[in-house]
């Protein structure tokens, strides 16, 4: 069962305007789609996020941020997000 998160805030970013969030999301897309897709590999799903430069386009990634954070599902402690585990900071 998924835990619910709460927010304050909200933010939505495309990923052209924050390229430096594609190595994580790479990793999550390719532990997400691995067991269905077995010769895609996470360079694969880096490489495919990286075409995504522009706005409201084929393909477009969004990235949403709660309190200026992305919901943690691995990562790292930054202190821009106050000590939460927060990957994409």
């Amino acid at each position: 069962m998924t835990t619910p998160v709460t927010a304050q805030s909200a933010q939505l970013l495309y990923l052209s305007d924050a390229p430096h969030y594609a190595p994580v999301l790479a990793r999550w897309h390719f532990e997400a789609w691995r067991t269905l897709l077995p010769h895609w590999s996470e360079a694969e799903a880096l490489a495919e996020l990286q075409t995504h430069r522009g706005r409201c386009q084929v393909d477009t990634t969004r990235i949403a941020l709660l309190d200026g954070c992305a919901p943690a599902r691995s990562g790292r402690n930054d202190a821009a997000c106050s000590g939460r585990r927060c990957p994409l900071c």
